[in-house]
């Protein structure tokens, strides 16, 4: 898009090109994919549900193994969203 500034989206240690495409690693993994094929095809970050990760594998564990970044093996950006609409819809 000519004569459109590029926009970025700051985030600690980091920060995200816009517009941007995060694909969906509900449970900490992006299916089919791992984190070298998503950094080959310029994925930039990643999506994950609160909710779901702390019934699996859970806090304790996900602490245990380093945090999320260790856990997944993804070194970029993760965003994660609450949860809310799962603990209520009881998914």
């Amino acid at each position: 898009m000519e004569g459109c500034q590029q926009k970025t989206l700051k985030v600690p240690h980091n920060e995200i090109s816009l517009p941007a495409f995060l694909p969906d690693g509900t449970s900490g993994i992006v299916r089919s994919l791992d984190p070298k094929d998503l950094l080959d095809i310029g994925i930039q970050g990643i999506v994950m549900n609160t909710y779901h990760l702390m019934r699996q594998p859970g806090t304790d564990v996900i602490r245990s193994l380093g945090g999320l970044h260790r856990f997944t093996g993804w070194n970029g950006v993760i965003l994660t969203d609450s949860g809310g609409f799962q603990l209520f819809s009881r998914t």
